[in-house]
């Protein structure tokens, strides 16, 4: 019988990624400028929203349904930074359209618009709502909307076209917030848990085994602990490791079950981080 955690060790995927190990050198690569995430997304029949080829504008075309809405949703926004005003530059604007929009916790919120006919990122104006309070500035409306720093945790933070020219798509481009540029958002790939694959029982008798399994990448060696009768006295088990994929116990005692755990480990012969450990139980014959 081979099994791996609560499911059978044969039965798992080769695909694996480990992080934390460095094999050899490349040279150094200058940094990726920061950015922010943003989902381009369209609400009421009818709505548009969509990023162009290379991710640097949005096009914004609202529907005249009720409630409609085409928008440039960010991911998970920071907290605002007094020193970097939101920016955007459209292909058009009337009557508020397109604008920021920053959402706090408290119940305050923020827009940052376009006066009508302006496309300038420069000409944007800030105003503190509900209350409908202009401000003279950015920081001015941050610090309005900071409501002495109680309960002020931004809740969300958008471009947004609602009402604008329906039927008449806006272009938004140079869109920034904390200074970074606001990009289409692209889902992280989840990074596979270090484990082994393909175990199996390659041989076994009254006394002897021999049990196998593949390495995943970035897998060196393997450690294991085997429990079983003369094996784990006083509960605890027997240690060793291999560095091959075949492990080979011997001295077992006839008609007993062995419980041997395999945990992937690294170069360091140190278990790797956030591995998925294997079991292969061996039924020795009598």
């Amino acid at each position: 019988m081979v099994r791996y955690g609560k499911k059978w060790l044969g039965g798992i995927a080769a695909a694996l990624t480990v992080g934390g190990l460095s094999i050899g050198l490349a040279p150094l690569a200058h940094a990726a400028t920061p950015t922010i995430g943003a989902n381009a997304n369209a609400y009421g029949t009818g709505s548009t929203a969509a990023w162009n080829a290379s991710g640097t504008a949005v096009t914004l075309d609202p529907s005249n349904a009720s409630g409609a809405s085409a928008q440039v949703d960010l991911v998970k926004p920071p907290a605002p930074a007094a020193a970097n005003a939101p920016t955007l530059t459209a292909s058009s604007a009337s009557a508020g359209d397109p604008r920021w929009v920053i959402e706090f916790h408290n119940g305050d919120y923020l827009f940052g618009e376009l006066p009508t006919g302006a496309t300038s990122q420069s000409t944007l104006t800030w105003s503190l709502e509900p209350a409908g309070t202009a401000e003279t500035s950015w920081a001015a409306a941050l610090a309005a909307a900071d409501a002495g720093g109680t309960d002020n945790q931004v809740t969300a933070a958008f471009v947004v076209d609602d009402a604008g020219y329906p039927g008449t798509a806006v272009t938004v481009s140079n869109i920034t917030y904390n200074g970074e540029a606001v990009v289409p958002y692209v889902k992280p790939v989840p990074v596979p848990r270090p484990h082994l694959y393909g175990g199996h029982v390659i041989t076994v008798n009254n006394n002897d085994a021999q049990i196998g399994w593949k390495d995943g990448p970035g897998v060196h060696y393997v450690l294991t602990r085997t429990f079983g009768y003369g094996f784990s006295v006083y509960g605890s088990p027997h240690i060793g490791f291999t560095g091959g994929t075949i492990g080979y116990w011997a001295g077992l005692a006839a008609g007993h079950t062995y419980d041997i755990e395999l945990i992937p480990a690294g170069a360091n012969r140190q278990p790797l981080p956030n591995a998925q450990v294997g079991w292969i139980t061996i039924v020795t014959t009598r």
